[in-house]
């Protein structure tokens, strides 16, 4: 009989070990799932950025060019009509 209320004993602190345990498991089961969607939030921030700042880049070259194209044409066109302005004269 003490055999038995001894094994009772034993097996109840035994479930209550595993039940701490099972809680630790959780707790670190719940930090990875945090560690990998804080790493998932990072690595999708980063490709953001990366394409945010490359489209910047070529909006950016592509308004330069424009702009240097378009000092081009208007210096071209200034050229052109004062050529015409000095051959009236």
């Amino acid at each position: 009989m003490k055999d038995r209320a001894l094994n009772t004993n034993n097996s109840k602190d035994q479930i209550e070990s595993s039940h701490e345990s099972g809680d630790g498991n959780r707790e670190a089961k719940k930090q990875r799932i945090r560690e990998g969607l804080v790493d998932s939030l990072q690595a999708k921030w980063k490709h953001f950025l990366r394409f945010y700042f490359l489209l910047a880049e070529r909006k950016y070259i592509i308004y330069a060019w424009n702009r240097e194209s378009n000092r081009t044409s208007t210096s071209v066109t200034s050229m052109t009509v004062k050529n015409k302005r000095l051959k009236e004269m």
